[in-house]
């Protein structure tokens, strides 16, 4: 059933419900990618999810999904570091007669 309505990204979360029905514990991802299709085009999306077996006296009986689109904190850290880097060659490539900035000791009064 999970693979009839999850085909898309059953080659990523097919193994993890797997691995939680088989009884061999929960299962926990941070920022990873699953693309899925929203309002008809397929998207790069970033989750932060869990899987949990639920069980009862007759065993496991499905699995609990706890999940979080997180896409803009994962694209914001992104341009964050490629703006770091950009930075960091800008301030490497610095004519040698031009002052670093980390060569100046500041004083506030």
């Amino acid at each position: 059933m999970g693979q009839e309505c999850w085909a898309e990204i059953w080659d990523i979360i097919g193994p993890q419900i797997e691995y939680d029905m088989a009884g061999k514990g929960s299962t926990w991802d941070e920022d990873r990618l699953v693309p899925v299709t929203r309002n008809g085009a397929r998207e790069d999306v970033w989750w932060t999810y869990g899987y949990r077996p639920i069980e009862d006296e007759e065993g496991i009986r499905g699995v609990l999904v706890v999940c979080k689109d997180v896409t803009s904190e994962h694209l914001a850290k992104q341009a964050l570091k490629q703006q770091t880097e950009r930075l960091s060659s800008f301030l490497n490539r610095r004519p040698v007669w031009l002052p670093s900035l980390a060569d100046r000791t500041m004083y506030s009064s």
